[in-house]
């Protein structure tokens, strides 16, 4: 029988996914919505922010890959001062 410190790491990982799963997903809804919108020209906007929805959640994915570098490279940066 699994102990309760693996049902938890199992827990954890399906609601990890699900949330991936739920995020991809509500981006491409409000992707498709905004493109609807558009094309029957009930909406004016620019191009730009009816793509909004599939490069903000890149754009913001790849601002906090850069600040976990930074951390990493500024704990590396004090380590090495310290030895």
């Amino acid at each position: 029988m699994k102990d309760s410190k693996e049902i938890l790491d199992i827990a954890k990982e399906v609601l990890k996914e699900l949330r991936v799963s739920f995020n991809v997903n509500l981006t491409g809804i409000l992707f498709v919505v905004f493109l609807v919108l558009k094309l029957t020209g009930v909406i004016d906007w620019s191009w730009w922010w009816i793509t909004a929805p599939l490069w903000i959640g890149i754009a913001s994915w790849i601002v906090i890959l850069l600040i976990v570098l930074l951390i990493i490279f500024i704990a590396y940066i004090i380590s090495e001062i310290n030895d």
